[in-house]
């Protein structure tokens, strides 16, 4: 806003504030990534955005702590911030628990496949035929589209009928707590 004129009754400031967020949710900043649902332009709540996974360094970290410094801001101000950031994110700020119908908001193919291999059995896929028509590890793919293994050695140890289940619970559990 250098050497533009203009009278701050609130404008600049919430200008100022809307490009910091416009520049949150963009490729400029490392600590927001547009959701699963976002890229794929599939599922509900396409227009989320989620904390990147991949984020760790100290300089996101103080980047994140300036952003929770402008939420703090914002609530004191009651300006309200042009974020589109998930229930999971929201809810996890307030420390309230969170299920599968929150991932499902930033990552609905990742729970439509969980639901579909934990009932696979209504299909007709029964322990002699799962692992001709699955083939999973227990690993997962993170929002970033990074590799996490679930478990130690988990991308060497085979998904089948009988541990499905544990990997449903495992896979939903490291996606609700990658951010």
């Amino acid at each position: 806003f250098r050497a533009e004129g203009g009278i701050d009754a609130g404008g600049l400031f919430r200008d100022s504030i809307d490009s910091v967020c416009g520049e949150l949710q963009s490729s400029i900043l490392p600590l927001l990534i547009p959701s699963p649902n976002n890229k794929a332009a599939y599922g509900e709540c396409r227009e989320l955005w989620t904390v990147n996974p991949s984020a760790k360094l100290p300089t996101h970290i103080q980047m994140y702590e300036f952003l929770g410094s402008l939420m703090g801001m914002s609530f004191r101000l009651s300006h309200l911030l042009p974020l589109s950031l998930p229930s999971l994110f929201w809810k996890q700020l307030m420390s309230d628990s969170v299920d599968r119908s929150d991932l499902k908001h930033i990552d609905t193919f990742c729970v439509q496949c969980l639901e579909d291999i934990a009932n696979i059995e209504k299909k007709g896929i029964d322990k002699s035929t799962f692992s001709g028509v699955i083939d999973v590890c227990f690993g997962k793919t993170n929002s970033d589209g990074t590799e996490t293994e679930l478990m130690k050695e988990g991308k060497n140890i085979k998904g089948d009928f009988d541990n499905r289940k544990e990997q449903d619970k495992l896979v939903e559990k490291a996606r609700l707590e990658e951010g």
